[in-house]
């Protein structure tokens, strides 16, 4: 018999303190410096807005007040009530360039009265099954979700007691398409020039300038936005600069020319002379209707990646898993697995990109044997050896660890026959 689930909760019902749009940008951001400091490789897309999601989603099984529910608060950045609440206002919004999607399943033979509150105070939007999908239907939900973009699940769902996954996907066209231009304008030893012949020239409709940043120097910061709903700012800074620096003042001043805050753009005249590997300044006398003009141009090389990242020493992951195995009854050993796939396409026409992030929670079982090297060690104590005796008492008395008697033995006697 499948279990009676509570009626979820719509994001009428939840309300928010502070709108969305102003909240949760700053909290994906917050998030997103601490998780580009673990993220792995040197070419990779990720999304930690759905590391995010993870957290959120998993964060209501844990005990409120204790510990792991108070770290869970502390990757969140918001109690774990207000950030069920954004995200039921996410997914109850559809967007006109984002599609975003969340699910649970939970194996019925393990779906306690627990499991099924937690499943209850899931936000609106977020599907919930008491039977486990198999590989090839979580294979197709992957592809359905991201519009083919991701043709795998993250992970096996073999074994699998508990899955949560959450998926983001865009395909957007620029208002106008970028100009194709000769790779050398990149620069002198350009690295991202090896190998390819064109690149692209940021679009006449495009945001081009240099800021000025505390943290990454003077940076290049182009925004592209597209025909529909979304906006991809691309910001490079001077190679010495660490790149999770750049990651984050990169979220920052996206979120600022989404909501049109102001940013401090330095005016081109104030910058100095030089051929920079990021930015370069000249000047030459041409007839103008004026006394002096400024131009701005920006290349670009168009770039795909296709990344998988494993997410569990991101921040609130492991906590998210543990509140979700305290779900689980008693038995055998569990263990956890959270994995994002992402993939993204920037391009002459538009930006397109997906990821799916997935908890998975399976009976761990003995660990399998292999073929491997057995060393035997054998202790002689045939030569002069010393013993010492030392006092026990479990209670804290007096005597616990207290050597008693200590000796050297050069010497054996006859083992009786009886």
């Amino acid at each position: 018999m499948t279990p009676k689930l509570p009626a979820r909760r719509s994001p009428d019902e939840l309300g928010l303190s502070t709108p969305v749009d102003q909240q949760l940008p700053s909290l994906v951001r917050r998030y997103a410096e601490r998780f580009h400091r673990a993220v792995e490789g040197e070419h990779w897309v990720a999304s930690p807005l759905g590391a995010w999601l993870l957290v959120a989603l998993a964060a209501p099984a844990a005990e409120p007040g204790s510990p792991v529910a108070d770290r869970l608060t502390d990757a969140l950045g918001v109690p774990v009530d207000d950030a069920v609440r954004l995200v039921a206002e996410l997914l109850g919004s559809p967007h006109a360039a984002v599609h975003a999607e969340a699910a649970a399943w939970a194996d019925l033979d393990v779906t306690t009265a627990a499991i099924v509150e937690w499943a209850g105070a899931l936000p609106a939007g977020t599907t919930f099954d008491t039977r486990i999908p198999t590989q090839a239907e979580a294979d197709e939900w992957a592809r359905r979700a991201t519009d083919g973009q991701v043709d795998t699940f993250p992970v096996d769902v073999e074994g699998a007691l508990l899955l949560l996954a959450n998926a983001l996907a865009l395909d957007v066209s620029w208002s106008t398409p970028l100009d194709v231009v000769p790779a050398r304008l990149l620069g002198a030893g350009a690295p991202l020039a090896d190998g390819v012949r064109r690149v692209l020239s940021a679009a006449r409709d495009s945001e081009r300038s240099v800021v000025r940043t505390s943290t990454a120097g003077d940076v290049a910061l182009v925004v592209h936005r597209a025909a529909t709903d979304l906006l991809v700012a691309t910001v490079a800074a001077d190679p010495g600069v660490a790149p999770a620096d750049v990651l984050a003042m990169a979220h920052e001043l996206a979120t600022r020319a989404a909501s049109r805050h102001p940013v401090a753009v330095v005016d081109p005249f104030d910058l100095p002379l030089g051929d920079g590997p990021v930015i370069a300044v000249t000047e030459r006398e041409v007839p103008l209707p004026q006394d002096r003009m400024a131009q701005v141009h920006a290349y670009l090389p168009a770039w795909e990646a296709d990344s998988t990242h494993d997410l569990v020493r991101q921040p609130g992951i492991a906590d998210g898993a543990a509140a979700l195995l305290a779900l689980l009854p008693p038995g055998s050993p569990l263990e956890a697995e959270v994995k994002q796939v992402a993939t993204a396409e920037f391009s002459r026409t538009g930006f397109r990109a997906a990821a799916v992030s997935v908890l998975a929670l399976r009976a761990s079982g003995p660990p399998p044997m292999r073929p491997g090297l057995l060393r035997e060690v054998t202790l002689r104590f045939g030569h002069p050896h010393a013993v010492v005796a030392v006092a026990l008492d479990h209670e804290g008395g007096p005597w616990h660890g207290v050597p008693v008697f200590s000796a050297w033995v050069c010497e054996a006697t006859e083992v009786p026959e009886d």
